[in-house]
């Protein structure tokens, strides 16, 4: 017959688990140092700050990532006379350290598109909802 332990056991051992090791949180810094660095030395930026998961000391061991609210200058987002998309922008931060980082998965965010029309006869403008008065047929925003 198996002991049982008693509930709080058993979460000390479940974080005890999940928590990162200290060669994590120590690689992590390191990485989140450089990554403002290569920022700071390729954008005109105001404020880096360091958020998420490992800002707030709650990361999981292997799963968590590096989360950053970065703040740039106006006139880093100024193409000719005009302010360019936040899209934009954000393409080129990516971009910027996707060439720092080419091994790293980051992804290229891409903001949603129009709405397309649903292709029943009626063709009803649809943002992810399911067409049941017409067609039936779900249609997703791509």
């Amino acid at each position: 017959m198996q002991a049982r332990l008693p509930p709080q056991f058993n979460m000390l051992a479940l974080v005890r688990r999940i928590q990162p090791r200290d060669s994590e949180l120590t690689s992590a810094k390191t990485h989140q140092l450089v990554v403002r660095t290569r920022l700071l030395s390729s954008f005109d930026i105001s404020r880096y700050i360091s958020i998420g998961s490992h800002a707030r000391k709650t990361a999981i061991r292997t799963h968590s990532d590096l989360d950053a609210l970065v703040v740039v200058r106006r006139n880093e987002a100024k193409w000719g006379g005009s302010i360019v998309s936040s899209e934009t922008l954000l393409r080129r931060v990516i971009l910027d350290l996707k060439g720092r980082f080419p091994q790293s998965d980051i992804p290229l965010f891409r903001w949603p598109r129009k709405p397309r029309r649903c292709s029943c006869a009626l063709g009803k403008i649809l943002r992810g909802a399911t067409c049941l008065r017409h067609c039936g047929r779900r249609r997703w925003v791509v």
